[in-house]
């Protein structure tokens, strides 16, 4: 199995270079322009009065600042950890290569022929839920997507990073929009500079639009995560209804504990990952896997 710094090209660096560079600009035009004057910090000689007058200015602009730097702070950390975390890969015990033959593994999915299924690339064994990813060139677990902007696949254990990105990406570009709306109201009433209008109004733009997408993405992923699919089952499903797969469906509450962690206190942190190792999956009213694979109607699966 190749390692994932293999995936870390040029090429594969301008998404991620890109998104954060649009990131730090309209962080920087949010400070700049609509931060400032709400916190009525001007110049740097002002600076030593920041403390007397901290009480004595709109708290406003203090819900603000802390709001949005703690918005973009979880909004980063998700970040980097979904790109810097490994999603997880088959075991590199000889049980899970070709060579070893038919062996006895926890899988339940098989090929329409009834063949177990197995990578012919990685030339392993594929664990239930696993799929190869051709940009990787690794066969990931619980895969859902390969995702550009992070120059990474999103499978077992970073999922919940990548979906709490989404979720801090969302909030954080809801909020910049709709508190900077108030500074370019004030640009238009009042006589600023046409520079700084300008780039209040890209800020907007940019938040509305990243924020807009994001929603998506964000209505998606809480959708699959209560029904307790990845992004390439739901697509299976939908293209191709002919086949009947695994349901991997336990009950919401179960099902979002399957992706976030077992502990709800920390459902919204980047900490506290699900539990198991990404091969062995419990199902509703399957209870034991050897009597589940000696079941013909558990291995009718898609390639």
């Amino acid at each position: 199995m190749e390692s994932c710094s293999n995936r870390v090209k040029l090429g594969n660096l301008l998404p991620p270079a890109f998104v954060l560079s649009v990131i730090g600009a309209c962080w920087l035009i949010y400070v700049c322009f609509h931060l400032r004057p709400v916190l009525n910090i001007f110049t740097p000689e002002e600076c030593f009065a920041v403390s007397v007058r901290l009480f004595s200015h709109d708290c406003r602009g203090l819900w603000q600042a802390l709001l949005s730097s703690c918005l973009n702070v979880m909004m980063l950390v998700c970040y980097f950890k979904a790109a810097l975390t490994g999603p997880g890969g088959v075991p590199d015990t000889i049980e899970w290569q070709l060579s070893a033959g038919e062996a006895d593994l926890p899988c339940l999915e098989a090929k329409q022929t009834g063949e177990r299924r197995h990578c012919k690339w990685c030339h392993t064994f594929k664990p239930d839920r696993c799929h190869h990813c051709r940009q990787c060139n690794v066969c990931v677990l619980r895969m859902d997507h390969h995702c550009p902007w992070i120059t990474n696949c999103v499978g077992f254990h970073n999922y919940k990073y990548f979906y709490l990105l989404v979720l801090y990406a969302l909030l954080s570009c809801c909020f910049t929009a709709g508190t900077v709306l108030e500074s370019v109201a004030l640009s238009v009433e009042e006589e600023v500079p046409g520079t700084e209008r300008f780039q209040l109004i890209v800020c907007i733009v940019f938040a509305g639009i990243l924020g807009g997408l994001m929603f998506f993405l964000f209505v998606l992923h809480t959708w699959l995560i209560s029904q307790g699919m990845t992004t390439i089952e739901f697509c299976e499903k939908q293209y191709k209804q002919d086949i009947q797969g695994l349901s991997y469906y336990r009950g919401v509450r179960k099902n979002i504990e399957s992706a976030l962690g077992p502990r709800p206190l920390l459902w919204l942190l980047p900490c506290s990952p699900p539990e198991g190792d990404g091969i062995n999956f419990k199902r509703r009213n399957v209870p034991d896997v050897g009597e589940a694979l000696r079941d013909p109607e558990w291995t009718t699966l898609p390639r």
